[in-house]
């Protein structure tokens, strides 16, 4: 439905067009970065851990790794 589209619309606007990788942050604080480094979260049991890398296109890296 709409609100479905409108959700998918955000993330790839956040993601950027056509998104390829990028890296996420498995430790709890959801980061997603479009470049290789370390999460920056404060307190995200996995700070200043590397980042890994994702390539969904739909932003729904968490759910494809299990991590909802």
């Amino acid at each position: 439905g709409k609100m479905q589209t409108r959700k998918k619309a955000e993330r790839m606007r956040f993601l950027g067009k056509n998104a390829k990788s990028h890296y996420v942050c498995r430790g709890g604080c959801k980061g997603v970065s479009k470049t290789k480094g370390n999460c920056q979260a404060l307190g995200c049991k996995r700070y200043q851990y590397p980042l890994e890398k994702c390539d969904c296109e739909d932003g729904k890296h968490y759910k494809a790794k299990g991590l909802d």
